[in-house]
């Protein structure tokens, strides 16, 4: 008896409450559905753009390191240790009046990346670059054109353009990708 009354005294739902809530939830699941796709987009071009950070930063280390060690001790003919190549920065590492590396870097734009050559190595050190370039300066800062004047180099500086490794279709500029600049002057402390 008592279970007939509690029976008799529960309201269910009415159709007009399931048709509300199916409608909420009808209007709720696309509004989170492009929420968790814009922030999974969101998420994947930051990541790109992350790694094309450090690749850039990576290769930019590599070649300031080697800088660095170039001229290390000065030839006898009295050259440089570092090349003037429009194409190509030769790095000549020496030790006791010989050289002991030469070092090139070089854009590939088949790979669209840097190739680093040592030792009749070569190796790809950094991929989706867009460009690489350098300048040769003298103590005065100006620009050295003339591979005739390569006993005056005293600072390196170069350009390197790299970019996201797929497409973007929301991003109107650069067929999509994106794309980052670093420029880093190296003074080359070891050259006299």
């Amino acid at each position: 008896m008592i279970l007939k009354s509690f029976i008799k005294n529960c309201a269910g739902y009415s159709i007009m409450d399931l048709v509300i809530g199916l409608t909420i939830t009808g209007v709720a699941v696309p509004i989170g559905n492009n929420i968790i796709a814009s922030s999974h987009k969101t998420y994947n071009v930051q990541a790109q753009v992350k790694e094309m950070d450090k690749n850039i930063r990576n290769v930019c280390d590599m070649i300031t390191q080697d800088l660095r060690t170039a001229g290390s001790r000065p030839l006898q003919n009295g050259a440089r240790d570092v090349g003037n190549s429009a194409a190509i920065l030769q790095i000549n590492v020496s030790s006791a009046d010989t050289v002991a590396a030469t070092i090139t870097y070089a854009y590939s734009a088949d790979i669209k990346g840097i190739i680093r050559t040592c030792h009749g190595v070569s190796e790809s050190v950094a991929e989706n670059i867009q460009d690489f370039s350098f300048t040769f300066l003298d103590s005065q800062d100006a620009i050295i054109a003339t591979a005739d004047s390569q006993g005056s180099i005293c600072k390196v500086e170069f350009v390197i353009v790299g970019r996201t490794a797929r497409p973007d279709a929301h991003f109107a500029q650069n067929a999509g990708y994106r794309t980052e600049s670093l420029t880093s002057t190296m003074a080359l402390r070891n050259m006299l």
